[in-house]
């Protein structure tokens, strides 16, 4: 398309262009006017792109389509337009966002500028995708990971924290692996500032708030960065049974193992890091720490025993030997 070059346009064309895609419900050149938008406004400020890139957005959701997401070539180009855009705009951006399938490395670049600018919009983008996964068939809300939207989020973890437990619901069985995954997946490798909204939270002394967090904890697999929170929850609620389970659940979660051996391994590792609970000085702490280990230990030899026997009917079956 000519359009797509340094050389400042013709308005009254681009008008004429848009008003026959529109008419004729041409999905690729709506796409392609999309990105004219974001190269004229890098080369040519004072031409008002915005409003060509939001009315061939609006015409492409009349036309219930998402395919623009991909049809786009040089995401990169729209960058600067995104991050210009007002705020009714960007929400209005990503309304049109909600429904793409998945949010993958594209749909991340378009959302990285307005998650610079409005995180809170792209918080309430997550959580309309959330209202929206069980009425579509394959729609993934949450993506398995984050890479472009990690970086301007991370800095908003009171925002988020707060914004995330407002969606909570006691009932919502689901909410580990939607809400609380989406907090995960903007702190990976968790971090001080997220720990310290979830401690005080916790704090709050409410059931509610504790349920919460655990979800979040329980997509960390057991990390011992999570000790702190976990002793917060268990010196203001022991000996609350659901809460308590809830804690051995994160604490006891292991991620990969690997070897005959490896679980019962993981169950003897996870017994040592919690061993120093057993010297703290709130005596409810202590209490669950103990029984904590002596759970762990139990597991442990459970679990050799069980690795063994499998040893064992596998030499007697195959003739396997032990190396």
């Amino acid at each position: 398309m000519s359009c797509i070059s340094d050389v400042e346009i013709d308005q009254e064309l681009l008008k004429s262009v848009l008003l026959k895609a529109s008419e004729t419900a041409d999905e690729y050149v709506l796409s392609l006017m999309l990105e004219v938008a974001g190269l004229n406004y890098t080369n040519h400020h004072h031409i008002n792109n915005e409003a060509l890139f939001m009315e061939a957005l609006r015409r492409l959701r009349e036309f219930g389509s998402t395919n623009w997401v991909q049809l786009i070539w040089r995401l990169r180009d729209l960058r600067d337009l995104i991050l210009s855009l007002s705020k009714e705009n960007a929400a209005e951006f990503l309304g049109a966002l909600v429904f793409v399938q998945n949010v993958d490395f594209h749909v991340e670049e378009l959302l990285e500028p307005i998650a610079e600018a409005y995180p809170e919009l792209v918080l309430e983008f997550f959580r309309k995708r959330i209202d929206h996964e069980d009425k579509s068939k394959g729609y993934e809300s949450i993506p398995f990971d984050l890479h472009d939207l990690k970086a301007p989020l991370s800095n908003h973890a009171s925002l988020i924290v707060r914004t995330v437990r407002s969606w909570y619901d006691v009932n919502d069985h689901l909410f580990q692996f939607r809400g609380a995954k989406l907090v995960a997946n903007i702190y990976p490798n968790f971090s001080s500032e997220l720990e310290e909204q979830l401690i005080s939270l916790v704090q709050s002394g409410e059931r509610s708030d504790a349920l919460f967090v655990l979800d979040i904890l329980r997509n960390y697999q057991g990390q011992p960065f999570l000790h702190l929170v976990c002793r917060e929850i268990v010196s203001l609620h022991f000996p609350d049974k659901k809460l308590m389970t809830g804690v051995y659940i994160v604490l006891a979660s292991t991620g990969v193992v690997r070897g005959e051996y490896g679980m019962a391994e993981a169950y003897s590792r996870k017994a040592d890091e919690i061993e120093y609970w057993l010297d703290d000085q709130d005596k409810h702490v202590r209490e669950f720490a103990k029984s904590h280990i002596e759970t762990l230990k139990i597991d442990e030899k459970l679990e050799r025993e069980r690795a063994q026997e499998s040893i064992e009917l596998r030499k007697h079956r195959y003739g396997a030997t032990d190396d």
